[in-house]
């Protein structure tokens, strides 16, 4: 049989709603924070060769001008 204090607690736990059935584990926390940090690397390493390709293409531009201008005074 079910004491009256233990029929009160699963009452409260059940008629709020609100809170999650299990509560938010440290393994799930760690796994949050992981992830968050796993994000931000692949974001930062993206950055960096989209970085890399843009001076890239600044640097074959400023290479096609200077053949071009070398072409043009040269003849």
């Amino acid at each position: 049989m079910v004491s009256d204090a233990n029929a009160s607690n699963y009452r409260s736990i059940v008629t709020t709603g609100n809170e999650p059935l299990v509560p938010e584990s440290a393994i799930s926390i760690a796994c949050n924070r992981y992830s968050l940090i796993l994000f931000s690397v692949v974001a930062e390493i993206r950055y960096d060769l989209l970085l890399t390709l843009y001076r890239f293409i600044i640097a074959m531009i400023i290479a096609i001008d200077l053949v071009a201008l070398l072409e043009f005074f040269c003849k």
